[in-house]
């Protein structure tokens, strides 16, 4: 059954709650877990993690060439600074011609919580991904957007369960399932840190 969703054009970005201001100091915590699979687990999985404590992940981007969902882009977002960076793409299956891409992006000072995939009925592949994010506010707690970001492809018909990181917790990695070169991603997951905010004082506090 399809989620309630509000339909974004390529960028994937969606007005969600209002701005809130970030604490002095905001950092994840090295206590990693891993969501469940939204849709299938394979046998094989590739993930992209971010490259500090002080990021979490932002953008999740979906590569699809001849329709076969074949790599991931995840942007990562600084939780000290609006800075937003690409990470290392996540090659699933073997690129063909006819490629497309659309992309998720939960926006300026938010962070990916979240996910759920959508699975194409003729093939059982990854063709949507909706992602839910939230922002830091000023006492470290997160602040959950009001609406989730996503994006579809004309092949998705089926979404599967919402995965979520546990409460005070934002993501950190994501893991692409495959079963072989050139089906594509059939499940995603997500690696989850909890949220430590510093005070200006330097007193520290998690979740």
């Amino acid at each position: 059954m399809k989620p309630a969703l509000l339909s974004v054009g390529m960028a994937g970005v969606l007005a969600i709650a209002p701005s809130v201001a970030n604490p002095a100091l905001a950092e994840t915590v090295n206590a990693e877990t891993w969501t469940s699979v939204s849709g299938a687990r394979s046998a094989s999985s590739r993930d992209v993690a971010t490259t500090a404590t002080y990021y979490a992940l932002r953008a999740v981007t979906l590569w699809q060439y001849d329709r076969r969902p074949c790599a991931l882009d995840a942007d990562e977002s600084s939780l000290r600074a609006d800075l937003r960076v690409p990470l290392d793409r996540l090659r699933l299956c073997e690129p063909t011609l006819g490629r497309e891409w659309k992309q998720a992006d939960v926006g300026s000072r938010r962070y990916v919580t979240a996910i759920a995939a959508c699975r194409g009925k003729r093939d059982g592949a990854i063709h949507g991904i909706a992602l839910w994010g939230a922002a830091v506010g000023p006492n470290g707690q997160l602040v959950p957007a009001r609406n989730p970001v996503f994006l579809q492809f004309r092949e998705c018909t089926d979404w599967q369960a919402k995965r979520a990181c546990p409460a005070g917790s934002v993501a950190t990695g994501i893991r692409g399932y495959f079963s072989d070169a050139t089906g594509g991603v059939r499940g995603l997951s997500l690696r989850c840190r909890p949220l430590e905010a510093v005070a200006a004082n330097g007193t520290r506090h998690v979740g």
